[in-house]
């Protein structure tokens, strides 16, 4: 038995509405979009794969070695994957502490290699993904409407912790569950 897990930074609850208006406005424009519910909306650090439960105390280890302080993160700007031209995935991105989140992600990289974890080898960038493109019609008009939006503003939020989670595959959606939590320590 296996657990499909990825280690994310889950988004405050004060951004959801902001979150849900900003992704009505753009069911708007192209209404075959899938949602993420805001609950589920986080950065992923790493997408782990399917992982034996056994390493999941051997990566909350990993987990532990981050050293870092809380830190503000601006929430803010939409951008896609993998193109304007192409559109799959929309996102909303990171602005001011969006660097710690990178140094995050790339120090966990570094040391899940160490655990035979096949590591995403693209350039990291942090988004949390809030719609899915289901097809290519009004790709135009759903094109114009994300650069008009590029510079939006979501909102800050304190990030404090970063998460280990489980994510269950569902008819209705994944369900995620968190395995671990490593809170980031104030200073003394």
């Amino acid at each position: 038995m296996s657990i499909r897990a990825f280690l994310a930074i889950d988004l405050d609850e004060h951004l959801f509405d902001k979150i849900r208006n900003l992704q009505d406005s753009l069911l708007q424009v192209k209404d075959d979009l899938k949602l993420v519910p805001p609950e589920n909306v986080h950065i992923t650090l790493e997408f782990l794969g399917n992982i034996h439960p056994s390493m999941v105390d051997e990566i909350f280890r990993i987990m532990q070695t981050i050293m870092l302080d809380p830190f503000r993160l601006d929430v803010k700007g939409l951008g896609v994957f993998p193109s304007t031209k192409f559109i799959r995935v929309v996102w909303i991105g990171a602005g001011k502490g969006g660097d710690k989140v990178v140094s995050i992600a790339e120090d966990l990289k570094r040391q899940l290699k160490s655990l035979g974890i096949k590591i995403t080898k693209k350039k990291f960038t942090p988004h949390a993904t809030i719609a899915r493109v289901k097809s290519k019609r009004n790709t135009r008009e759903l094109s114009r409407s994300i650069q008009e939006l590029s510079d939006i503003e979501i909102g800050e939020m304190m990030v404090t912790s970063f998460k280990l989670k489980k994510s269950e595959l569902r008819p209705g959606g994944p369900i995620y569950t968190d395995l671990r939590t490593r809170y980031l320590s104030s200073p003394e």
